[in-house]
């Protein structure tokens, strides 16, 4: 999975993230109408699938950098804090990197990870009847 974060992955995942916000820009008032349908209790259970997959990827991300630079992963699980499952990856061989750049992108990989399958979510909505009518607000 290391190719994930090579310069020209790097390159795709920045013109994938502002190809979506752009069709987000475009479709604002089709956007906005339809995610008030999100947080809808016939969608809790996919909610929560999707945020715990999400989780998941992002924590996995971490290691995947870390190990790119050489760190080693001691250990990984779930938290429980206030009775909340919070997953956790122990990167902190990262903070023994030369690069400072290194231990950023380190730091940064989930949000990175979360942002590209943010966008690719966006390019598929946008291209769903969602995102090409306005009958999202019905309901």
């Amino acid at each position: 999975m290391q190719w994930l974060f090579s310069r020209p992955a790097v390159l795709i995942w920045l013109l994938l993230v502002l190809t979506a916000a752009h069709q987000i820009y475009d479709k604002a008032d089709r956007f906005w109408a339809c995610s008030g349908r999100v947080l809808a209790p016939g969608n809790w259970l996919w909610l929560l699938l999707c945020w715990l997959v999400l989780k998941l990827v992002h924590e996995l991300a971490h290691a995947v950098v870390c190990k790119k630079y050489g760190g080693s992963i001691r250990e990984a699980g779930i938290l429980f804090v206030l009775l909340t499952p919070i997953a956790y990856v122990d990167v902190t061989s990262a903070w023994r990197f030369r690069s400072k750049w290194q231990r950023i992108f380190t730091a940064t990989a989930g949000m990175y990870v979360e942002l590209g399958l943010a966008a690719a979510a966006a390019l598929a909505w946008s291209r769903t009847d969602a995102g090409r009518s306005i009958t999202c607000a019905s309901t």
